[in-house]
């Protein structure tokens, strides 16, 4: 399962059989799910991962990526899609760096970002010249635990993997810098 704070509600989703669906708090109440502000929305995708950007939420499918518009709003709360052709590999993978998020998807660490238009995003990749790399984590990913850091001093995104209970001694990385 996973779980954000967006806009003074709790998000959270990926729930076993209900692993297409997100679930949104009452407005300040993190714990009510019941409450007025609340409720629940069906996606056509497995839920990977979600991340609060900008005004908007960000959900990471597993194979597309939406975004969740006026929470705060239940006669007009949205959600539109960013992409049908790219989803995220694992939630562990997703962080803010630079003004933009980073994740794992099948084709290599991506970006979204945001663009002069307003609550316009854009999909970018990051990872050309480490592609064999990406290719064999895509490959093994159900056998692979998946975590990410973030050096902000550096501009650096660290992704780091290894075998399923694996000691973390063992584990191998890769590290991302974001220059301008």
């Amino acid at each position: 399962a996973v779980g954000t704070i967006h806009d003074k509600h709790f998000v959270v989703s990926g729930a076993g059989s209900t692993s297409n669906t997100i679930y949104y708090s009452h407005t300040n109440d993190p714990d009510n799910f019941t409450g007025t502000g609340a409720g629940s929305i069906v996606l056509e995708d497995q839920v990977v991962g979600l991340a609060s950007f900008r005004s908007d939420l960000i959900i990471f499918c597993k194979n597309s990526i939406f975004k969740l518009l006026n929470i705060n709003d239940s006669q007009n709360i949205t959600v539109q899609p960013v992409t049908k052709n790219v989803g995220c590999m694992d939630a562990q993978s997703i962080q803010e760096i630079a003004g933009d998020l980073l994740f794992l998807s099948p084709d290599g660490l991506r970006t979204v970002a945001g663009t002069v238009r307003i609550g316009d995003v854009e999909l970018g990749t990051v990872s050309r010249p480490i592609q064999p790399t990406i290719k064999s984590i895509a490959a093994n990913i159900d056998n692979l635990d998946i975590t990410s850091a973030v050096l902000r001093s550096k501009s650096q995104y660290r992704l780091f993997y290894n075998n399923n209970g694996t000691a973390n001694a063992a584990a191998k990385g890769i590290i991302a810098t974001l220059t301008n």
